[in-house]
């Protein structure tokens, strides 16, 4: 979907996504991660833009959910500072109450033995019945651009980041959930 919008009328674009890719989130867990790389404003452009993630919020809470969780761990700059991260960029209020340090619930899930026997995934992620990503579109020195798959990174947890860096991980990861 491209859709038109500014900071100041996203909502009416994601509402329209919503429409046009409808979800039924009532009574389900929704976990919300918008890509939050380091402590930075937001006219800086390097994180999700926190009006993008506000409406996003606003809009799943109309639609009764079971429980609503945002959070990220940010990466290279930031690693370990999450509430820092989330504060400086706005995006702390944006999540309206809804955030949660993805880093202080790593789980161990089944990997690959050949390649790594295991990986350790944020618990909200596991536990998630509906996951929204909320990229920002961007360069990236290791991919080039970043988008959606590049936003995944954030379910592993800051201590552990190093070991995945190998790109293929974290695509595997995704095949096996």
């Amino acid at each position: 979907m491209i859709h038109s919008a500014s900071y100041d009328s996203v909502r009416g674009a994601v509402d329209r996504a919503f429409e046009i890719f409808p979800q039924e989130l009532a009574h389900k867990k929704v976990v919300i991660k918008p890509n939050v790389l380091r402590a930075s404003s937001a006219e800086e452009h390097i994180v999700t833009n926190p009006s993008l993630l506000r409406a996003v919020v606003e809009t799943v809470e109309e639609m009764s959910p079971a429980e609503i969780v945002v959070g990220d761990n940010p990466g290279m700059f930031s690693y370990g500072d999450n509430e820092l991260s989330f504060e400086k960029t706005g995006l702390m209020d944006a999540a309206k109450g809804y955030y949660r340090n993805f880093g202080n619930t790593t789980q161990n899930h089944v990997f690959n033995p050949d390649f790594m026997p295991e990986v350790g995934i944020s618990k909200e992620i596991l536990e998630a019945d509906i996951l929204i990503s909320l990229p920002k579109f961007k360069t990236h020195g290791l991919t080039v651009m970043t988008g959606a798959i590049k936003n995944s990174y954030g379910i592993f947890p800051v201590r552990r980041k190093h070991d995945y860096t190998a790109l293929q991980a974290l695509l595997n990861v995704f095949m096996m959930l």
